[in-house]
């Protein structure tokens, strides 16, 4: 697509790109000296903490700890 474009909007396409992908779109993706963060929207101001992701790699963890335990278990009685 960046082809397509012309060259003054290139950057600001991939910066653009970047930030709706990275932040959620809820956000402006700014690096500075390797180091790249999203700077949230006022409509979105906890875009930075990924809750949901976290949550789901939390509820991840703990079936695959009550699996664990079961096969364990299983294991114990044979």
């Amino acid at each position: 697509l960046q082809d397509v474009l012309p060259e003054f909007l290139r950057n600001r396409f991939v910066e653009a790109a970047l930030s709706y992908v990275a932040c959620n779109s809820e956000g402006e993706l700014l690096c500075r000296n390797n180091d790249c963060w999203c700077r949230c929207s006022a409509k979105f101001p906890d875009c930075n903490c990924p809750f949901a992701d976290i949550k789901a790699m939390e509820e991840s963890l703990r079936k695959s700890k009550e699996s664990w335990i079961n096969l364990n278990n299983e294991f114990m009685d044979s």
